[in-house]
């Protein structure tokens, strides 16, 4: 693994969600073929992971961003060398030609947004490009990816995205603008700047992603639904915002909430401890739960 990356995977909870965390991650430049770079994220969904959050530290190449912004990432390019799904097919993970409309699920998309908000966070978006590294990109290269649509660029993530989404994960990407890429600033390129960037802006991110967890642990995500729809309603059912106003409830920190059983009607009770009996307005069905 890279240098910075400690090479561990730990098991453990976070924000109420059962997680297992990569603590670094397996390069092609390193001399790893691209099946073996994807080879992780199909061991995390054979363990039952079902939502991968990538990260990534990035060159910046939007003229807009700068040093410690993160940035949401809402598409990618790969375009070098070939695909990690080439060679014979997996089908106990996917079909031969997966779709890749929808790699960084919208929907999660839109729950980082949400979070972000709260925090008063100016996250960027935009588009992820490939390189296979390990040379920092040149300044031709830069003027390439603008050129082609990109907004950063790295040496990671877009493989394994790709192995996610052969295995029908969700996805949701986050880049840190360690750097402006080459050309932008007058300067030369180097690791210890990365790390340096990625150091300062560790508790901004970990606040970021603990809001996105515990919105998962309290069940008021979104993409549960969108995951009974069919990828072509996607669109369609983005533009159908009022399932946003659910995450308002996040600000409520002194009440549960639970559907009943009968009816599914979502009902708010006090947060406690142990458990309580619950009547439901609408049907009047009593339940029991434990706050």
């Amino acid at each position: 693994t890279a240098p910075g990356h400690k090479g561990r995977l730990v098991f453990g909870e976070l924000a109420g969600q059962k997680v297992a965390v990569m603590q670094g991650r397996m390069h092609h430049y390193e001399g790893y073929s691209y099946e073996k770079v994807g080879y992780a994220v199909r061991v995390l969904r054979l363990l039952g992971c079902e939502t991968l959050f990538i990260t990534n530290a990035a060159g910046g190449v939007n003229w807009k961003f700068k040093a410690g912004d993160l940035m949401l990432i809402t598409d990618q390019i790969k375009i070098f060398m070939e695909s990690p799904l080439r060679g014979e097919n997996l089908p106990e993970f996917g079909v031969r030609f997966p779709d890749s409309s929808y790699l960084y699920t919208p929907a999660l998309q839109d729950l980082a947004r949400q979070q972000a908000r709260k925090l008063d966070m100016d996250l960027k978006e935009g588009v992820y490009m490939y390189f296979p590294g390990p040379q920092y990109e040149t300044p031709a290269e830069i003027r390439m990816a603008r050129l082609l649509g990109a907004d950063a660029v790295g040496m990671s993530t877009a493989p394994e995205v790709i192995v996610a989404g052969h295995c029908g994960m969700q996805v949701m990407g986050i880049s840190l603008i360690s750097n402006m890429a080459a050309g932008i600033l007058p300067q030369k390129l180097s690791h210890a700047e990365v790390t340096e960037v990625a150091a300062q802006v560790h508790d901004k991110f970990q606040h970021l992603l603990d809001l996105v967890l515990t919105a998962l642990s309290y069940g008021l995500m979104i993409w549960a639904i969108a995951r009974t729809l069919s990828r072509n309603t996607y669109k369609r059912y983005q533009e159908n915002r009022k399932f946003l106003q659910i995450f308002d409830r996040l600000k409520d920190r002194e009440h549960r909430y639970f559907d009943c059983p009968k009816c599914r009607q979502m009902v708010r009770v006090p947060r406690g401890k142990g458990k309580i009996a619950i009547t439901c307005p609408r049907c009047r069905e009593k339940f029991v739960k434990k706050t």
